[in-house]
């Protein structure tokens, strides 16, 4: 509030601005890999007004010396691209740049910073003003690079219960290549053009391992074969299961999480009396995450 009063009398307009979060889409990536930015902008002023976005990332432990400025590193198209024009009050908008994690990162880690300012700082006028500043946040974690060995793959099947539930599953994906275990999500692998259910016809068959994120909601959308994402994965994945030989079948390996249906009835039918893995409490990261990649890596 007391930002909002100041901005109100300091930009001479009525002008105010604020940022509502700040995201990157990815929290775990290798060295070279591209992170996508973002922010959701509002404004909090007292008339329709432009406000110009300015990310920024640095070593956690030399944020002094930013190594990625948006107003610095990108061309003049890419910094006017960053301009949010003629916002209305109350109005929200969202803003998102791409970085690329450069080489020699491994091991390091980045913290982000979102600062909003009037259009003054992008073209060099008279009188820039810094709306909001984000201040340093955590924002992402290089790990090792594989290099040239073999790195385990799975396919995560999952269903669209929230958006808790999907953040929780992109959670799962970053601890898995803490493992070096690269996965196949559709949040980070399929992309506009693509055909959703080519993508998971061939995630589930070609690649070596399936998880199946058995919340309730996935479950009973896999035994009544409900069309959309679930119900369909659950006719390839059933097939591919009942086709194979025993030993062949664990490579679906069931994960449940959020799910209070009772004992013998958590998983999908078709997947009989299989063993899952538990994450159902916070310490899923500890013996459970471990069980996981043991059972991953035993089929890749």
């Amino acid at each position: 509030m007391l930002r909002r009063v100041l901005n109100l009398a300091r930009s001479r307009y009525g002008w105010s601005f604020l940022a509502e979060e700040l995201q990157v889409n990815r929290r775990v990536v290798n060295e070279e890999e591209t992170v996508i930015l973002s922010a959701v902008v509002a404004n909090n002023g007292l008339k329709l007004g432009t406000a110009y976005v300015r990310f920024l990332v640095a070593d956690s432990y030399k944020l002094d010396d930013p190594c990625f400025d948006s107003n610095r590193d990108f061309s003049p198209n890419e910094r006017h691209a960053m301009r949010l024009l003629d916002i209305k009050v109350g109005e929200i908008r969202r803003a998102a740049c791409r970085w690329s994690v450069p080489s020699g990162s491994s091991f390091k880690h980045f913290d982000i910073r979102l600062q909003i300012w009037n259009p003054h700082l992008l073209f060099g006028g008279p009188r820039p003003y810094l709306f909001y500043d984000a201040g340093w946040i955590g924002g992402l974690e290089v790990v090792s690079h594989p290099g040239t060995a073999v790195v385990p793959k799975a396919f995560i099947s999952y269903s669209w219960d929230s958006e808790e539930h999907k953040a929780w599953v992109r959670q799962l994906v970053e601890e898995l290549r803490k493992h070096n275990i690269d996965a196949v999500l559709d949040q980070k692998d399929l992309f506009p053009g693509d055909e959703a259910t080519r993508f998971m016809e061939h995630g589930i068959t070609d690649t070596p391992v399936t998880v199946l994120i058995c919340s309730e909601t996935y479950t009973r959308k896999a035994d009544a074969r409900e069309p959309g994402g679930a119900g369909f994965e659950t006719i390839i994945s059933s097939h591919e299961y009942l086709v194979r030989s025993p030993e062949e079948r664990a490579r679906f390996i069931p994960v449940v999480r959020g799910n209070s249906l009772p004992k013998g009835r958590k998983l999908p039918k078709y997947l009989g009396s299989a063993i899952y893995v538990d994450m159902s409490d916070d310490n899923w990261r500890a013996e459970p995450m471990l069980d996981l990649v043991a059972a991953i890596r035993r089929h890749c």
